[in-house]
């Protein structure tokens, strides 16, 4: 779940563009979308959630979302990966 709401976060930022971009007939579809290498902690949580994201073209970015946490001592981590694409264009 926490993985996935990383991906929908990135997923949301592109939608609003699109609308904006429908509605006013301007706009770039990647606005807003930034690459966050700096782990961050969620709510006082022992979970960390980085995103990364990889411009493959100007029509397709790939979204990665790492969550890593301890557990006696041991780190543990995992990765979701999803593509977005500008549909608008394609």
């Amino acid at each position: 779940f926490l993985a996935q709401e990383g991906i929908e976060d990135v997923r949301y930022i592109r939608d609003s563009n699109f609308l904006k971009i429908l509605n006013s007939g301007s706009g770039n579809w990647e606005d807003g979308i930034e690459d966050n290498t700096d782990p961050i902690t969620l709510n006082n949580t022992k979970f960390t959630r980085q995103v990364t994201v990889t411009k493959i073209d100007s029509n397709h970015l790939k979204i990665q979302c790492k969550i890593s946490w301890k557990t006696k001592g041991h780190p543990y981590y995992f990765t979701a990966e999803d593509h977005l694409y500008n549909w608008i264009n394609i």
